[in-house]
């Protein structure tokens, strides 16, 4: 059986200084494993 999982990454939240950073590249690392 296959695994299967959803990634998001969200860098960019609304408001002043919410913001994250690595998110996005974070799962693009977590995909390749």
């Amino acid at each position: 059986m296959a695994r299967r999982a959803l990634l998001v990454g969200i860098n960019n939240y609304p408001g002043n200084n919410s913001d994250l950073n690595g998110c996005i590249n974070d799962v693009t690392n977590i995909r390749d494993i």
